[in-house]
């Protein structure tokens, strides 16, 4: 029973396809875990193609010789998103929705072309074996044939004797071998270089084998194995004879031919599959079908027609000369001559000789002086889409090739139907191109609006960057210097109000500074800038940094180092600002306890990572706030009753960093009152 695969991500798809095979094929529902066990044909949709087209295209490889079949399930309107996957992977595909009767038919005809490319295999390799097992037997029990040689001193070999089997099959006494010319005249020409060196070293005193062909008296060319030993004469100092016997390897011979042609057949298929593959165009496609199959049967003509309706359309011939011999071509009718009878009949048509033939009606073809004949219909489920023509100006038994030119003829008619399907296709996709026109003026019109609307986001963030960091810079400055007292000494209300000034405009400057780095994230225009530097060093100066912060509130800062964390590979500016923002609101959000610093390294899918964590003991995070948490502009406290100061970019800006440093960032908590971990993940060096 065949065994059929299905790889489809659509549940319904796959439960029919189940259903309606189940009775006849051994169904493997689940193929993607069976994708390496035996099967005969797998059937696919789109979503499976684009996920497994790699694993099944070096399946299919690995089966060659052998064919191995797989149709593609797919919508109409998703046929031209496929296609690159099609013509390299599938060969056959079926619309949905499915129908039942169509759905089985294409299923036997992949079958039957599996069938039948996996006995021209097993028939080549069964005459493999018994010509081996016939050449081991015949080796061990005898040799055909014995004979001797007399060497005059001048090197001249004379026959002494041969064996009666010799001259029963080659039909040739000594004398008259010695009449003809001596043995060279009964080497086959192509072989005649070979033999004479083969003589040459047996008379220099080399035993040799040779393999070699002899004409019989009826002209009949047969493949001898042939040992010669000589014998050297220590008086005369040469050899003076020569002892031989020979073993007919003819079978063998004819055997080993037979292989190299079922290797021929199926090599041809597979270029045939090639080059049919390589396009989309009816009429390459039909060119390529009629100059692979030129070069696989050596028909002296071959011919493509395509039916339609009651007719046959020509839509190839080759070679070129023969459309020169045979001039015209009249229009073909359906169940008219071999080829529309064929068509008509549903099945392949043979003629050794069309003169006497009364079903060819084409009187070019005997004018051309055609022969031998033979139709093959392209099936395509249950339709006739086409037929193949060929002829022989000898007498040729197409007959005897018949699987392997029906499978030619099989290979043939999927792609023509894969092409015919693509043109109409085609047709359908331009019946919506004028509105995909107009969509896309929509969308551009859109689009430029947009773009200008960003350009003038540009201009007004250039302006704040120069008009609004400026002064508040100067700010900052003048109004440190006054509170460390260089214009004079403060008294107390004019130092805590100097105090709010510098903590607003400080405030205000990194409400700016997230601002214009959230923008250029958004725009892409920020650049990351990675090197080497050793992350505890860096641990160390944002503690330094935030120390003050964490005594004022009385707050533990703890860190805990793993040692096989020293040096990473980011962007340290970046690294720095994601971790001072993690922190200073690890200590903003802790009324007591303490934070900490952790680092750790981990493998995690054969990758190594590294993972920094900021733990705290503060004021926790509720379940249902955790996906507010890195969102833009939010904060988890209503305004009115807000006790923290912030801008809500903080944590943006650092999931947007991490993740363009190629990391994770994410938050834990327990809940309210148990405080707070945020990890961040990196890669590895």
């Amino acid at each position: 029973m065949n065994h059929i695969l299905l790889l489809l991500d659509h549940k319904e798809n796959r439960r029919l396809l189940a259903e309606w095979l189940g009775p006849k094929y051994q169904v493997i529902p689940d193929g993607e875990q069976a994708l390496d066990e035996p099967f005969d044909l797998g059937i696919l949709d789109g979503p499976a193609l684009d996920r497994l087209w790699e694993q099944v295209q070096a399946r299919k490889e690995a089966e060659q010789p052998v064919f191995l079949p797989f149709l593609l399930v797919t919508a109409r309107k998703d046929v031209r998103y496929v296609t690159c996957h099609l013509w390299r992977t599938v060969d056959e595909l079926i619309l949905t929705p499915l129908e039942k009767v169509e759905l089985q038919a294409r299923v036997e005809i992949l079958l039957r072309a599996r069938q039948l490319s996996l006995q021209l295999q097993a028939e080549a390799i069964e005459q493999l074996r018994l010509s081996e097992e016939r050449y081991r037997y015949i080796s061990e029990v005898a040799l055909d044939y014995l004979y001797a040689f007399q060497i005059d001193p001048d090197g001249t070999m004379r026959g002494e004797w041969v064996s009666d089997s010799f001259v029963h099959v080659f039909g040739y006494t000594i004398p008259e071998i010695d009449a003809r010319g001596g043995w060279q005249t009964m080497v086959h020409p192509e072989d005649l270089p070979v033999a004479i060196e083969h003589a040459k070293k047996v008379v220099s005193g080399q035993s040799d084998i040779c393999e070699m062909r002899f004409v019989t008296r009826d002209r009949e060319a047969r493949w001898l194995r042939d040992y010669a030993k000589p014998v050297f004469d220590e008086a005369q100092g040469r050899v003076v004879r020569i002892y031989g016997a020979s073993q007919d390897i003819t079978e063998r011979k004819q055997a080993e031919e037979e292989i190299r042609r079922r290797a021929d057949e199926l090599a041809a298929l597979n270029a045939l599959g090639r080059a049919l593959s390589a396009t989309l165009s009816l009429e390459e496609t039909s060119t390529a079908a009629v100059q692979e199959v030129l070069e696989a049967v050596y028909p002296d003509v071959a011919f493509l027609f395509l039916r339609e309706g009651e007719k046959l359309t020509l839509k190839g011939v080759g070679p070129e000369t023969a459309r020169q011999r045979l001039g015209e071509f009249p229009e073909h009718q359906v169940g008219a001559c071999l080829c529309g009878l064929a068509v008509r009949e549903g099945h392949p048509l043979y003629s050794q000789d069309i003169f006497s033939d009364a079903r060819c009606t084409w009187e070019e073809c005997k004018r051309a002086g055609l022969r031998s004949f033979a139709a093959l219909p392209l099936r395509s489920g249950e339709e006739i889409i086409g037929v193949v023509g060929l002829a022989s100006r000898i007498e040729r038994d197409f007959a005897a090739q018949s699987a392997f030119l029906e499978t030619l003829a099989a290979q043939v008619a999927v792609s023509l139907r894969n092409v015919l399907l693509y043109d109409q296709v085609q047709r359908y996709a331009a019946e919506l191109e004028q509105r995909v026109v107009e969509r896309t003026a929509e969308l551009e019109f859109a689009r430029d609006k947009a773009q200008e609307a960003d350009r003038l986001k540009s201009v007004f963030l250039a302006t704040m960057s120069h008009e609004l960091r400026t002064p508040l810079n100067s700010i900052i400055g003048f109004t440190g210097m006054l509170l460390e007292g260089w214009a004079g000494p403060l008294n107390e209300e004019q130092d805590k109000q100097l105090k709010m000034v510098y903590n607003s405009a400080k405030h205000l400057l990194t409400l700016i500074n997230d601002i214009l780095d959230l923008s250029k994230i958004e725009a892409g225009q920020l650049e990351l800038h990675p090197s080497s530097f050793s992350l505890p060093d860096l641990i160390t100066e944002v503690v330094r940094t935030v120390y003050q912060q964490a005594m004022a509130k009385g707050l533990e800062l703890r860190v805990q180092l793993d040692p096989r964390v020293e040096t990473i590979t980011a962007d340290r500016r970046r690294m720095e600002q994601i971790l001072l923002n993690l922190v200073s609101n690890a200590i903003k959000f802790t009324e007591a306890g303490q934070v900490t610093i952790k680092t750790r390294s981990k493998i995690e899918n054969q990758r190594s990572k590294i993972e920094i964590q900021v733990v705290d003991t503060g004021i926790g995070i509720r379940a249902e706030d955790m996906d507010k948490l890195f969102q833009e502009f939010r904060q988890l406290e209503p305004i009115r009753t807000r006790r923290y100061e912030g801008t809500g970019l903080g944590l943006a800006i650092c999931k947007k960093l991490v993740t363009m440093m190629g990391g994770e960032i994410w938050a834990e908590s327990e809940g309210p009152g148990k405080g707070s971990t945020f990890t961040v993940e990196l890669p590895g060096g």
